[in-house]
């Protein structure tokens, strides 16, 4: 059965969503060891947005282009997961939701702003 290739927008919120529950299970953190919040977040939105341009160039009605940029999300998903947990982590006890967190703005950022066209 096939549902479609989705919308720019579609997966944008796709690999966000994918990527903060890849973070928050800490599946990534118990196969590379104890890599803490920032490398988990970066690692989580790296694989996520390299499995999207993946399914972008290799799928059938997709646009046989590259529509993220991998490094970019990770960068931005580590900041961001670290410094959740720097500033919130005393008051929410919770450091896997907060990187989630982090992985989700992070990667949601680079993915609305695309690749620069080159």
């Amino acid at each position: 059965m096939d549902y479609g290739v989705p919308t720019l927008s579609e997966a944008t919120t796709y690999s966000s969503v994918l990527a903060a529950l890849l973070d928050y299970t800490g599946v990534l953190d118990r196969i590379g060891g104890d890599m803490g919040v920032g490398m988990n977040a970066a690692l989580s939105s790296f694989l996520v947005m390299v499995i999207a341009n993946h399914y972008s160039l290799n799928h059938k009605g997709a646009s046989k282009a590259k529509i993220y940029v991998p490094v970019k999300g990770a960068v931005y998903s580590g900041l961001f997961a670290t410094l959740l947990v720097r500033v919130l982590g005393n008051n929410i006890q919770n450091p896997n939701l907060l990187g989630a967190l982090g992985t989700f703005a992070g990667t949601h950022l680079a993915a609305s702003q695309g690749i620069p066209s080159t």
